[in-house]
């Protein structure tokens, strides 16, 4: 019986696997370009005449980075669609995800939910905004959905990583031509950028409001002008301070290992076992871990960012970072040594050791 060489069966297994791969990903792209597409059609019927910032004009509902992002990537996984069935690709294509994609999705997402948590008159001006918001499945699909896309999308592409310059020129691009946010610190631009893009995301939301007398962010018309000149350098210095520590730690590759390190072996175990344990224990009986006076005190908001953020913020980071993982002895005896110290600290808290060697 003729038996296959296994260079050439090493060839089939690549051939066929590319095969599927390209195929679940054009499945993908297609489904949520068709997703993204229907909100569209949705938003296009709900947000018309007098509840555009300018009434009867479509375009002036782009005043709003959510729509710009909704329609982004809509236009993005069309171009990935066509791109995974001609098998085409172009170094733009790449660029162009990793550049304005990623980040806008990631931003829309996580700057709403914030502001959304902490007060919600922050976002929603008037009745005509909180009745949308109310419509939950249209929410999530402008507000939660992208970040989702997002990570799906860097998992299943090899996008590469674009150069310091060609990110800062096609984000200032992006900027000039419209109000922009402040860009997601993993592509470690360079601070001097930041003030570069505030500076253009100032200007543009006062344009638009001497025009149309519309605010795209009610929290900018609720604040005087000197707390909200304070407001944007706060935000300035908040980036600058963000994406210097990310330039250092990508450039110092000793800095780099050592805080690999922290994350597998001490943030990641002790931040994926707090939220799991207090939303398990918090599912059967609430008052096992948070009393009802300690309930009243503390805001939902906040109790999500203690025990919900770490899960995101791990997924999303492991996602998008290389990290190097430490070995299995390495593991183990850090394992060990937290549990240890746990223990150590549970004793002195009268906590039942149980509870520590289940950890």
């Amino acid at each position: 019986m003729y038996e296959l060489d296994p260079a050439m069966k090493r060839f089939i297994f690549k051939h066929y696997f590319a095969n599927t791969t390209m195929g679940l990903r054009a499945v993908f792209h297609l489904v949520t370009f068709l997703t993204y597409t229907y909100i569209c059609y949705f938003d296009y019927n709900l947000v018309k005449g007098s509840m555009l910032p300018i009434p009867d004009q479509f375009f002036s509902k782009f005043v709003w980075l959510t729509l710009i992002c909704l329609y982004i990537q809509t236009f993005y996984h069309l171009i990935a669609f066509f791109i995974d069935l001609t098998r085409c690709q172009h170094a733009f294509f790449h660029y162009f995800a990793r550049a304005i994609v990623g980040p806008i999705g990631m931003s829309v997402v996580l700057l709403f939910w914030t502001l959304f948590l902490f007060d919600p008159n922050t976002l929603l001006a008037d009745e005509n905004a909180k009745r949308i918001i109310a419509i939950k499945w249209y929410n999530h699909g402008i507000h939660t959905l992208p970040l989702i896309t997002v990570l799906i999308d860097i998992s299943i592409w090899n996008h590469g990583q674009p150069s310091k310059k060609a990110a800062v020129i096609g984000i200032a691009v992006f900027a000039v031509l419209y109000i922009t946010e402040l860009v997601h610190p993993i592509f470690c631009l360079r601070i001097k950028i930041c003030y570069f893009l505030e500076y253009i995301f100032a200007y543009s939301l006062h344009y638009v409001y001497y025009i149309s007398g519309f605010w795209a962010y009610p929290i900018l018309g609720q604040l005087s002008l000197p707390f909200r000149t304070l407001f944007i350098a706060a935000l300035t210095t908040i980036y600058s301070v963000v994406a210097l520590v990310a330039a250092i730690c990508h450039a110092n590759s000793r800095l780099k290992s050592f805080l690999d390190f922290v994350l597998y072996t001490i943030l990641f175990p002790i931040g994926m076992t707090a939220c799991t344990l207090f939303w398990c224990l918090h599912a059967v009986d609430p008052s096992l871990i948070m009393p009802d006076w300690v309930a009243a005190l503390i805001p939902s908001w906040l109790n999500h960012v203690t025990h919900t953020l770490p899960v995101p913020y791990f997924m999303m980071d492991m996602l998008m970072t290389k990290r190097l993982v430490p070995t299995q002895k390495t593991t183990f005896f850090m394992s060990v040594f937290l549990r240890f110290i746990c223990a150590d600290r549970g004793w002195l808290l009268g906590v039942p050791p149980l509870f520590f060697t289940i950890y």
